[in-house]
């Protein structure tokens, strides 16, 4: 399995304080099955997290400790990057990573204002520059919680939206975890990764958020949301159900 959101280099953001916890955690995800992670520390344009070279550096120090210690998981290396209004000028410097630096899938935070205006100007102008937008986590969020079309209308537009198996879990709330549902129902979710940093990977929930998928909704759409990772890995096209909007009705009746 593949895993496109876990913070995992030592000594950046929530990641492990030291190479034995850093260790520990890397035989945790490879017992659980994870081949592959992407490392994706936060990253704001500015002066808080850790700018291109640092994390290829960091990934490259990561794998030669998981090579020495014979353990099979491979790190590649990548940003969860703020959303924000000037995020393509952060693009044209060099300075953002996108999945496995191969300059199509970008995986972007969203901001923790209830609303925000400048969305699909920001989501266009990516795509111009042929790079992919990757939403993460939307159903942690009150802007979408609160606009569930505003999903759609990304998805429509070319997003793709990757939710949290922590979501699906329970562990990150109760609307979390019904809106997760419901943007499953109306086939948009693309991608699931487990956010796992060094305070939770006890924890892992990817394998399991993909045994509830299968009961609820097939197999196929378990194997539709791992060969995506695999695609967005590779820098390839991924594959989407038809969209469906959410009726508001049937939005409030899931509270």
């Amino acid at each position: 399995m593949i895993d496109l959101h876990v913070i995992l280099l030592p000594n950046v953001e929530k990641g492990p304080t030291d190479t034995e916890t850093f260790l520990k955690m890397s035989r945790k995800l490879v017992s659980e099955g994870i081949t592959t992670i992407m490392t994706s520390p936060f990253y704001d344009g500015k002066d808080f997290g850790f700018e291109r070279n640092t994390i290829l550096d960091r990934v490259h120090a990561a794998n030669c400790s998981l090579k020495e210690t014979k353990i099979p998981l491979n790190v590649v290396p990548g940003q969860r990057v703020l959303l924000q209004p000037t995020l393509h000028h952060s693009y044209n410097i060099n300075d953002s990573l996108t999945v496995d630096d191969n300059r199509t899938y970008l995986l972007l935070q969203l901001p923790r204002t209830s609303f925000i205006a400048y969305i699909d100007q920001v989501m266009y102008e990516l795509q111009l520059k042929k790079i992919i937008p990757i939403i993460n986590e939307p159903e942690c969020h009150p802007y979408f919680r609160n606009n569930p079309n505003a999903v759609y209308e990304l998805v429509k537009k070319g997003a793709v939206m990757q939710i949290s198996s922590q979501s699906l879990m329970g562990y990150n709330g109760a609307q979390e975890k019904r809106f997760a549902y419901l943007l499953l129902r109306h086939g948009l979710v693309h991608l699931m990764a487990s956010g796992c940093h060094a305070t939770n990977y006890q924890k892992y929930a990817l394998p399991k958020a993909y045994d509830v998928i299968q009961r609820r909704f097939g197999v196929r759409s378990v194997y539709l949301l791992m060969e995506n990772a695999e695609s967005v890995m590779g820098g390839q096209g991924i594959q989407k159900e038809q969209p469906e909007r959410i009726r508001k009705e049937k939005f409030l009746g899931i509270f």
